[in-house]
């Protein structure tokens, strides 16, 4: 066997470990994109269940919740106020969760059960009157109290 054999075959062999390197270096970035992706959907997870447990703890939250979801109309100019605010943050946060699942950051599987609940919640009817009502407030009227 001469020298040139030789570093032909030591060549051959770095070849063969930069190929494998490359490899695991690959599924290691793969690896890693999967477990920031799942960290993500945790905080977005979390965030929802944070923003929702506010009803869970305040009972009057709740209460007020659940009287401006059937007749939006009839509370006064402060419980519109803190409801409306509320529900600004309930649907910024859906729209969050939206976003991210366009890019991929939460599993499909996980938004549907969040669509479900923003379904279900804008279904309620009062809900047709808070969004005319909150035009209102964006056109600088003042808050009338009932």
């Amino acid at each position: 066997m001469n020298w040139e054999m030789i570093s032909a075959v030591g060549q051959m062999l770095g070849a063969i470990g930069v190929i494998i390197s490359i490899i695991y270096l690959a599924a290691q970035i793969r690896n890693q994109n999967k477990e920031s992706q799942r960290a993500a959907m945790n905080v977005l997870t979390s965030h929802w269940s944070d923003l929702n447990r506010t009803l869970v703890e305040k009972q009057d939250l709740a209460a007020l919740w659940l009287r401006a979801l059937q007749s939006f109309d009839e509370l006064d100019g402060a419980s519109k106020l803190r409801f409306g605010a509320h529900l600004g943050r309930f649907l910024r946060m859906a729209d969050s969760l939206y976003l991210d699942v366009l890019d991929g950051m939460l599993d499909k599987r996980l938004w549907r059960g969040y669509e479900r609940t923003l379904a279900d919640t804008v279904a309620y009817p009062g809900i047709p009157n808070v969004v005319g009502y909150t035009k209102t407030l964006a056109h600088g009227r003042i808050l009338r109290a009932n």
